[in-house]
C-alpha cells in the first residue's frame, strides 16, 4: 500500500515521504521538520525584506568595491558563499532582475539609484 500511495503522490507532485528505516535517495535532501507552526504572511514577507535590505547593502558594499557589472557581483557572491534566498547560486541575470525589483529599489540608497543607471 506505501508503494501504491508513494506512486500516486509522485505521480501528482507531492514529495514522498519516506519511512524512517529506508535510505534517502542519492542527492535527496530530508523532508522538513514539520513540528514548528507553519510561518504567518507577516513573518515570511518580514524574512524576505529582511533579506532583500542585507543583499541590497552587499551590492552597494561591492560596487564601492568596484564591482559594477551584474556578472561581476554574482560572481563574488558565489565566492563569498552568499546565495539566493532559496539557496542557490547568483548569476548576472538573477543580479540584474534583483537589483529591478521593487523591494531592492525601495532599500537602495541614492547612490545605489544612480549606480544602477550605470549598469548595463
Amino acid at each position: 500500500m506505501d508503494l501504491i500511495r508513494r506512486f500516486f503522490r509522485t505521480l501528482l507532485g507531492r514529495k514522498a515521504t519516506p519511512s524512517p528505516d529506508q535510505p534517502l535517495p542519492e542527492g535527496a535532501a530530508p523532508a522538513e521538520n514539520t513540528d514548528s507552526p507553519p510561518k504567518t504572511a507577516t513573518q515570511r514577507r518580514e524574512e524576505i525584506e529582511s533579506f532583500v535590505r542585507n543583499i541590497v547593502s552587499r551590492i552597494e558594499g561591492a560596487a564601492a568595491m568596484g564591482m559594477t557589472t551584474p556578472d561581476a557581483i554574482a560572481a563574488y557572491f558565489n565566492e563569498t558563499g552568499i546565495t539566493t534566498r532559496k539557496g542557490r547560486n547568483w548569476t548576472g541575470e538573477t543580479v540584474a532582475k534583483f537589483l529591478s525589483s521593487p523591494g531592492a529599489t525601495r532599500y537602495r540608497s541614492k547612490f545605489k539609484r544612480e549606480w544602477q543607471h550605470d549598469i548595463k
